[in-house]
């Protein structure tokens, strides 16, 4: 057999071997490898749109926030104090994971919550409800923040 032959059969049976030796880990987005206990990247899954648009709802200090740890809301308007919100809850995608409390007021339009003991997770999302004119919950005025991530 020919050495060139040889070699080019030597390296296909050594490739071979080794893929069918690898494990089922496959790679992220970012060209990282996943290993077989580690988790899968997070697809979130966020539907709801915020339905006000006096304010906006901006988180304060951060994107990644630790389990016990404050998170701070700021509800910005240049000219309108925010007083009260009607409802503040902690969500993963649109699926509620904490209510933080109902008719909590706002002082200079910011206000602190403690992260609670949830799941690890980059899809996470707190809502504000304002009340509209009336006392139906039909004018309420939702806000959503931006995406943000829970860890241990």
């Amino acid at each position: 057999m020919n050495s060139r032959v040889y070699l080019i059969l030597l390296y296909t049976i050594i490739l071979m071997s080794s893929c069918s030796k690898g494990s089922n880990n496959t790679v992220d987005l970012n060209g990282s490898e996943l290993t077989d206990n580690s988790q899968k990247p997070e697809k979130c899954n966020q539907e709801d749109v915020s339905t006000g648009n006096t304010y906006e709802i901006i988180i304060v200090n951060g994107s990644k926030f630790i389990v016990g740890g404050s998170i701070l809301i700021k509800m910005k308007h240049d000219i309108y104090s925010f007083g009260q919100a009607k409802e503040v809850s902690l969500y993963r995608n649109d699926d509620e994971v904490e209510n933080y409390g109902n008719w909590l007021n706002f002082p200079s339009n910011e206000r602190s919550f403690v992260i609670p003991d949830v799941y690890p997770s980059i899809c996470y999302n707190i809502r504000i409800t304002k009340e509209g004119s009336s006392v139906s919950d039909s004018d309420d005025d939702v806000y959503i923040s931006e995406l943000f991530e829970i860890i241990d």
